[in-house]
């Protein structure tokens, strides 16, 4: 009678652990216009891409995933640098209709994706305006036509602003995951207090989802790094092999300027900031470069090409992964801070004409 009983409590429990559902997404895909390649979903952070899984497009254009995601994740299916189609991954069935020669995307089982592709399609439209405005300013000051730039540039601040208040409406009214990737399309710095207190708000709902913590972290960085701040110092060797620190220039102006051999705009901009660093050089005016070149003798060739003539040129050699670049929080490249005699930071990502204005009055 003890063994009987033993026995269908055994079995109770085995029927109670099987009879659970186990959570994990699977992913039915079709893709018009190409077969037999691999496709890779991957999830998508503040800080990059990671892989997910991979399937092979099978001769009728249909592919399946399955696995278990860590809550709904912002994703994208890549197949190649000029196709990728988006879509937030949950633990359900989603079926995914994709079209190669279009780009078009139609996803079923998941109204989030349907909300994240409208969101990225209208952000999209909005910057290829802003972006049309900026070229069209850049021509009337190549022509020197100071109406066409007054005008223009009252536009621009316009159809910017109105597109910020957009995205602060729909983090404010949205009830949906996708507020949180909206957050991208605000700057960050300019807009720090809305960020810090609308993140605040999103904690009791999405606090240690992967995206919002991405988000504190991106905050807490960029206020590390505010104006008034003190730069992190930096430690690495130049292409001699010799240790060289950024507060070794303390008590100078300083810019620092992140940069590659690689890197188009940089090298373009290059004579500008030689230019201005021959110019000032001997009143406390100093270059502290970082390169996020992976090829030490590239490196060393753009240096002497470009006759960056400063002393301090530093690198870690690891290109996108470059540790220096890490604690600056660099996504894009040139990008600059100018430093203070008191190793502040005073301004960033200043070019050109405004860089030399800004040195100028600080001398």
């Amino acid at each position: 009678m003890r063994n009987n009983l033993l026995l269908a409590v055994i079995l109770l429990l085995i029927s109670s652990c099987t009879d659970q559902p186990i959570e994990h997404y699977q992913l039915n895909g079709h893709i018009e216009g190409i077969v037999n390649k691999q496709i890779v979903l991957e999830r998508i952070s503040t800080e990059g891409l990671k892989q997910l899984d991979t399937a092979m497009i099978d001769e009728s254009g249909n592919f399946q995933m399955r696995g278990v995601a860590e809550g709904k994740s912002f994703c994208r299916l890549f197949l190649d640098s000029k196709h990728s189609w988006l879509l937030v991954l949950d633990n359900k069935e989603i079926e995914a209709d994709l079209n190669y020669a279009t780009l078009q995307t139609s996803i079923n089982g998941s109204a989030d994706s349907k909300m994240f592709i409208d969101l990225i399609n209208i952000q999209r439209a909005a910057f290829t305006n802003i972006n049309l405005m900026q070229q069209e300013l850049s021509k009337a000051r190549r022509r020197g036509d100071a109406g066409a730039i007054m005008q223009i540039q009252a536009s621009l601040n316009e159809v910017t602003a109105g597109n910020k208040e957009t995205i602060k409406n729909y983090i404010d009214t949205s009830n949906t995951i996708v507020k949180l990737f909206a957050y991208n399309f605000l700057d960050f710095e300019a807009d720090i207090e809305y960020v810090e207190a609308a993140l605040t708000a999103e904690a009791k709902q999405y606090g240690g989802h992967y995206y919002y913590e991405d988000l504190k972290n991106r905050l807490t960085k960029i206020k590390f790094l505010s104006i008034g701040s003190i730069a992190p110092d930096l430690t690495y060797n130049n292409p001699n092999g010799e240790s060289m620190s950024l507060s070794d220039f303390k008590g100078k102006v300083v810019l620092l300027d992140f940069w590659a051999s690689w890197c188009a705009p940089c090298r373009k901009d290059n004579p500008n900031v030689v230019r201005i660093y021959n110019k000032y050089k001997d009143k406390g005016f100093e270059v502290f470069s970082v390169s996020l070149d992976k090829d030490g003798k590239q490196w060393l060739q753009a240096i002497q090409a470009d006759g960056l003539a400063w002393p301090a040129h530093v690198s870690d050699l690891n290109g996108w992964k470059s540790a220096p670049a890490k604690t600056y929080g660099i996504k894009s490249i040139p990008s600059t801070f100018l430093l203070g005699k008191d190793g502040r930071i005073i301004a960033k990502n200043l070019r050109g004409r405004d860089l030399e204005e800004k040195i100028k009055s600080l001398f």
